[in-house]
Parts: C-alpha cells; structure tokens; sequence
C-alpha cells in the first residue's frame, strides 16, 4: 500500500460532466494516471446509483462510489452500506405526488421511477408511475435511496413538504429539490470510506461545484471548487481550479501532486 496515497472524491455534475455521459479524455487520463501512482478515487454523488451513467462508469475505473448523498456506499465491487426509503412510506409519498401532479424522480440501487416525466429527466432509463395501480409494482422492482423534484423546493405543497421533513433533508436548487435521507450527507459518505479503506483524513480531497457539495468540501482536508462553481462553494475552498468545460478536475490532481506533469499532458 501507498503510505501516501489520497483518497479523492469528485461530485459527478458539474465537476466530471458537463452536458455529456463521459468526461473528457484529459480528466479521464488525469484520474487513471493518479490511480497508477497509488491514489484512491471515489465518485460523491447526490444521484442515486441507479442515476449514475453507464457509460462513465465503463469510461472511467474507479475504486469506488458514494451515491444518493451518503446513502449507498460501494467499494471495490462490494455494497458497503445502504440506506433505503421503506416501501410503505415511499407508496404514501408517491399516491401524494401523483395527487398533486408533482413530477419527480426515485432513484433506485438499479433504475429509476418517474411520476409525471418530461424532458428534463432526459434519457435516464425509467418505470413511469401515471396511475395509484402503478404504485406498488413500480416500487418493489427495486430499493429506493433518494428523491427528486422537477420543481423548486418553494412549490411543493406544504402538507408533501412537511411528510417529506419527517424523514430527509431537502435541498433547494434553483429549478428542482432533492430529499436525501436524514442521518446521511456527503461528509458522513466520506468518512466511512476512509476508515474502510484505512486512509487518513489528513489525505482527503474533494472536488465540487454546487451547494450540495459543502458539506463534503467542509469535511475534506483539501476542499477544490471548480472554475465554475457558485461562489459560495468558491469562498469555502482552499483552491479552485479551472472550471469543468477546461478539465478542472485533472488540473487540481496536478496542483496537489498526485499526477506528474508529464501525466498531465498525456505523455
């Protein structure tokens, strides 16, 4: 084992992807070079496994995955940790949501549900959910982490707003809100990482550009906003790097030493 190796965590919107499935190449060489050199490079997502892209998992080996904001954990292949909405409670939701004609997304271990689809859930593979008959057949083909809104977090009416504080954090975003399980975060995500993986906090670092990044940032010994993150998540880091559309994320594993120059430009 290295004995000093990092052990880095990169949000996926924003820092790896922008408008695409795949990051660029130069990230891609950047995060492959610097697992060559002993390092350990975990994604730290809000979006449910089953949210995450295929084709940037097939892109990019990584050594593990923290998704649906700290609530399922993988590492080396292997489920470490899962938190899952009880299907009771994830039916009620659901019969409410669709009452009120509230479009959202399940993000699953797998695949995702969606009530009322449009095109901002994109090509994400999912169940649609259109009638109180498709509740249950829907939700048991899989275990639900993590829920999102097509709508902000000010339009959710206030009887779904309060079920929904009884059990998550809901996030605002400037078009959408998310629920993350309560007693799960970013932050807590990393934490179990390291001890799992027996590296010292002291050699933590992550990477993100969006509110729902700060606590993972907060938590991080070395906290990298990108060239394009808000500027409250910029004044809260010790170093931004160049924005993702400029490969951000490789430029910042140079900075810190855990690729060489020559990595950096592919040589």
């Amino acid at each position: 084992m290295n004995k000093n190796r990092y052990e880095v965590f990169l949000d996926i919107d924003g820092t790896l992807l922008w408008g695409s499935k795949i990051p660029a190449k130069k990230d891609r060489d950047a995060i492959k070079a610097a697992r060559e050199n002993g390092h350990l490079i975990f994604l730290n997502t809000g979006r449910g496994p089953g949210n995450i892209p295929k084709e940037l998992l097939s892109a990019m080996p990584i050594d593990g995955i923290i998704a649906g904001g700290g609530a399922w954990i993988l590492i080396d292949g292997a489920v470490i940790y899962k938190k899952e909405i009880p299907i009771e409670e994830a039916s009620s939701l659901c019969g409410m949501l669709l009452s009120k004609k509230i479009p959202t997304v399940f993000e699953g271990e797998r695949q995702n549900a969606a009530i009322l689809p449009d095109e901002r859930v994109g090509d994400a593979v999912f169940d649609e959910i259109a009638a109180e008959s498709d509740i249950l057949p829907v939700l048991k083909k899989d275990s639900w982490s993590k829920i999102t809104f097509l709508v902000r977090k000010d339009e959710l009416p206030g009887e779904i707003l309060s079920k929904l504080n009884e059990r998550f954090d809901v996030i605002a975003h400037p078009n959408y809100c998310e629920a993350i399980l309560l007693g799960c975060d970013k932050a807590k995500g990393m934490a179990q990482a390291l001890s799992y993986t027996n590296v010292p906090h002291e050699r933590s670092i992550a990477m993100g550009d969006s509110l729902n990044d700060t606590q993972m940032l907060s938590y991080a010994q070395i906290a990298v906003a990108m060239g394009n993150a808000l500027e409250p998540v910029k004044e809260m880091a010790d170093y931004v790097t160049l924005p993702v559309t400029e490969c951000g994320v490789a430029a910042a594993l140079h900075h810190f030493g855990l690729i060489s120059e020559d990595q950096l430009k592919g040589e």
